[in-house]
């Protein structure tokens, strides 16, 4: 044992007198003096391997050392994720290329973009209409006082029931078809008339009943001078008022003429005052004045004239003139 002991310090001796030695002639060769480094090597030997308790002492020292030297860490140092770090660039560049599916929304706002189209051709109607309301005016209709006494080429009259036509004469023939009991006509743009005198002339040919009809709404609410011939010299007249549809008899009269009157040329008329009616036939006046009785609003309308019988197409009258005027002292 210990002769295996002083063999391990002789060559630990050995070891150290070496890298002593390379130490030294590294020096000098640096310093390029040849000479210095064959002393270097003739002074490494002197150290003579004779045990000492020194070495005893460096023999203790020197298994610990060893241990430390064995694990080199240094192949560890060569870390392989060096590389491994090259590699993550590359799959970050692969994601960049999946942004290529970034044109399919963009093809979404294509189909959003298609119904723009469809509002942009409301506005070009819209645009038509205004010409319309340069037209508006007409409704006004003919100004006041209005007359006529030729109805060829006119458009003043709008025939609402039955028929209207004009002769060679500009006379107007108001009349039932072969199919209706009656006839008549509204005076186009009248709406807003109010407070008027209404005078006609007409031929009475044939059908029970004549009508001077004013502040017209509709059918079932309206005012007129209803000049009915139950008997041949004989003509009943009644101021009458249509409150949807439910007549109020405002004056009633009765006026009795010779066949001679009714032969042609007949004069109607009826007068509207605020409240208060008047109907005539020739010189024969009729009122709701006095009678405690009073028309009821709106106090304005239309204009219009009617015929009827019971007997289907004997209605008929020829209207020679008309004529329309702002009463002078309204009420």
């Amino acid at each position: 044992m210990k002769h295996r002991n002083k063999i391990t310090v002789i060559f630990v001796i050995l070891i150290i007198g070496g890298v002593a030695a390379a130490m030294v002639g590294v020096s000098f060769a640096y310093r390029g003096d040849s000479t210095l480094l064959a002393n270097v090597s003739s002074v490494t030997p002197p150290p003579t391997p004779t045990p000492t308790s020194t070495d005893i002492a460096i023999q203790a020292f020197t298994p610990e050392p060893t241990p430390t030297q064995t694990p080199t860490p240094a192949p560890t140092v060569t870390v392989a994720p060096t590389p491994v770090a090259t590699p993550i660039p590359a799959p970050s560049a692969a994601p960049s290329a999946t942004p290529a599916p970034t044109p399919s929304p963009t093809s979404t706002p294509d189909p959003s973009q298609t119904p723009t189209p469809l509002p942009t051709p409301l506005p070009t109607p819209l645009v038509t209409p205004t010409p319309f309301p340069t037209a508006t005016p007409t409704p006004t209709g003919p100004p006041q006082p209005y007359a006529i006494t030729n109805f060829t080429g006119q458009t003043d009259w709008d025939n609402a029931w039955g028929t209207m036509t004009v002769d060679s004469q500009g006379f107007m023939h108001l009349g039932a078809a072969s199919d209706t009991s009656g006839a008549s006509i509204l005076l186009n743009g009248s709406d807003n008339w109010s407070d008027y005198v209404v005078s006609t002339t007409v031929d009475w040919v044939g059908g029970e009943t004549v009508s001077l009809n004013g502040y017209y709404t509709d059918g079932n609410n309206y005012t007129h001078c209803f000049f009915d011939r139950t008997a041949s010299d004989v003509v009943d007249i009644d101021l009458d008022q249509f409150i949807n549809g439910n007549q109020i008899q405002l004056a009633q009269g009765e006026v009795t003429e010779t066949s001679a009157f009714f032969a042609g040329d007949i004069s109607l008329g009826m007068t509207l005052n605020g409240a208060a009616m008047t109907c005539s036939l020739g010189t024969h006046t009729i009122s709701s004045q006095g009678t405690g009785y009073t028309l009821n609003p709106p106090y304005k309308g239309p204009v219009g004239i009617s015929v009827w019988d019971p007997q289907n197409g004997n209605a008929q009258i020829v209207i020679k003139a008309i004529s329309v005027e702002k009463v002078v002292n309204p009420q």
